[in-house]
């Protein structure tokens, strides 16, 4: 008889399994609340990395362990050669991702999504009229319709991601309506959006216009309190040890994944944009990104005072979605509290709370696994 012995997920080697990829930041929309979003013809074109400087890293990634891609942008598909590019990452993948707006989807390329992996297609509004006014694309809501439409032709399965905001909170059970009708898969996005990577104030200010009132947010995405009481955590609450300062340690150094941006900048997250914590992929390897580079980020930023007497000690960090990265698109450190995130932690908290209300004559609170 053969026997089996368990191995714990943390017991597991520290391999470079996913990559997130962003193409471009290029995008032929202009979205209110997008937080790294460049014109179609912005000069930063010239510095992205061309075909064979992504095969080359694409093959590093793979010889030390990265079997599955998740590819974003801006919009992915600007790129002259996104067929190319899309085939090299996704031939050899177990899994992929691909998020898009759709708006450029030829017969050629919905024939070439057909390979087996997730798709989704970003839907800003369920008229032409409410799309445009988020995303500033007089012919985008047209375009991604007939994007959809090539999809389904080719037999090319697809999610519809619904993006909630200020501008088409109003039309919500209409784009639901919407995405069920092309798709029997959708989705909501964010449903908080980040501040730009650029640090604008202008953008923040609109981005922050575009904020839902945090009652909101907890509606789209109310917490799973069964499993909650299960597991007595949730998943995307910031890990740290108990009076521990040091940022990033749990994702340098347990991570299974890693962020290449358009100009060939590698770090852990895609939400890193602190150019001292990013590293060349033009002047380096691949190798020595993930085996040195991003172990030596471990410990590199503390929260301080700052953090340990406020987000790292606060009562509320149950149900708190931040983490260092949003404190530091918020307000340029990492260490900062987002003012927002604490409001949707304490509705959170009050939804708990209420729901146990409703429910307290369960004998017991149980979920599967």
């Amino acid at each position: 008889m053969t026997s089996y012995s368990k191995r714990k997920i943390g017991d597991l080697p520290r391999l470079p399994v996913e990559g997130k990829y962003d193409l471009t930041y290029r995008c032929n929309n202009a979205c209110r609340h997008c937080w790294v979003r460049l014109p179609t013809s912005s000069p930063e074109e010239k510095d992205e990395l061309s075909f064979d400087e992504v095969r080359y890293f694409v093959d590093e990634a793979r010889r030390i362990g990265t079997s599955a891609w998740n590819l974003s942008g801006g919009e992915p598909m600007l790129r002259s050669d996104f067929p190319e590019i899309f085939d090299y990452l996704t031939r050899k993948a177990i899994r992929y991702s691909l998020t898009t707006n759709g708006t450029l989807i030829t017969p050629e390329i919905s024939k070439l999504l057909k390979r087996k992996g997730t798709k989704m297609i970003t839907l800003y509004g369920a008229t032409a009229e409410a799309y445009e006014r988020v995303t500033r694309n007089p012919d985008g809501f047209e375009k991604v319709m007939q994007g959809l439409a090539y999809l389904k032709e080719a037999g090319t399965g697809f999610i519809v991601q619904l993006i909630p905001m200020r501008e088409n909170y109003y039309q919500l059970p209409q784009m639901r309506e919407l995405a069920q009708k092309w798709s029997p898969h959708w989705r909501y996005g964010a449903s908080w959006l980040y501040l730009s990577a650029s640090g604008s104030p202008t953008r923040n200010r609109e981005i922050t216009h575009q904020r839902l009132d945090p009652r909101e947010v907890v509606e789209l995405d109310p917490p799973d309190v069964l499993y909650e009481e299960k597991h007595q955590q949730e998943a995307h609450v910031y890990c740290h040890l108990e009076g521990d300062d040091r940022f990033f340690t749990a994702c340098t150094g347990k991570g299974r994944e890693f962020h290449v941006d358009p100009y060939g900048q590698m770090t852990f997250c895609s939400f890193i944009k602190d150019p001292s914590l990013r590293y060349d992929l033009r002047h380096g390897t691949f190798q020595e990104a993930w085996e040195v580079f991003i172990p030596s980020l471990s410990g590199r930023v503390r929260g301080g005072p700052e953090y340990l007497e406020g987000c790292g000690s606060c009562e509320m960090r149950s149900d708190c979605q931040w983490c260092p990265v949003h404190g530091y698109l918020e307000h340029r450190r990492f260490s900062a509290p987002v003012e927002y995130l604490c409001k949707v932690a304490h509705e959170r908290r009050k939804f708990k709370e209420d729901w146990k209300r409703c429910h307290r004559f369960l004998p017991a609170l149980s979920s599967p696994d």
